[in-house]
């Protein structure tokens, strides 16, 4: 029997990032109650309903959100293709009897944790000006291709020994034989 293999193996591999801006919402500038999220934190309303206008349900990614005696947190959007807008929003931290977790910290709806106000102290808007993106998100890719192992293999069986012919229950050539 003649065996024939061909093969091929072709590795690939890839590395691919994908960047866009996050999916936020920093809400109306005033009003308490408010689901708030933004690019570097949340505001929510927690189990209390935010009772007193504070709400222990909010987090933030950076040290640097801290400034002076309030608390920034930003949202930015495309307005168009050419210009985004930030949305900055500033908690007042001032009256807080102990001061922020370490961040970056997320609290939980149901608390207990450090409550902050649930409303902005002050909001700002900017909008900028950028180069034209070639898109929302945009596709980095880098790949390498391996091809390995080709190549052929040929095998031949050899051919089964034939029984010799002494008779019936006699051994084959190739068996070792036992002498009485």
């Amino acid at each position: 029997m003649k065996t024939v293999f061909f093969g091929m193996m072709i590795a690939l591999a890839g590395t691919f990032q994908f960047a866009a801006l996050a999916q936020s919402d920093p809400g109306p500038p005033t009003g308490s109650g408010i689901n708030r999220s933004y690019d570097d934190g949340f505001v929510y309303v927690d189990s209390t309903g935010d009772a007193f206008g504070y709400t222990s349900f909010w987090g933030y990614q950076n040290s640097s959100q801290v400034q002076g005696s309030f608390l920034l947190f930003q949202s930015e959007s495309y307005l168009d293709a050419n210009t985004i807008q930030i949305v900055t929003d500033s908690y007042d931290i001032s009256g807080l009897f102990f001061p922020l977790p370490v961040a970056p910290y997320s609290g939980s709806p149901s608390g207990p944790g450090l409550t902050i106000p649930d409303a902005p102290f002050s909001r700002t808007i900017e909008d900028m000006t950028v180069p034209e993106p070639t898109s929302f998100s945009m596709l980095s890719i880098a790949a390498l291709v391996v091809i390995s192992r080709v190549g052929f293999r040929i095998s031949k069986s050899s051919p089964k020994p034939a029984a010799s012919s002494g008779g019936e229950g006699s051994l084959p050539d190739s068996a070792p034989h036992k002498t009485v």
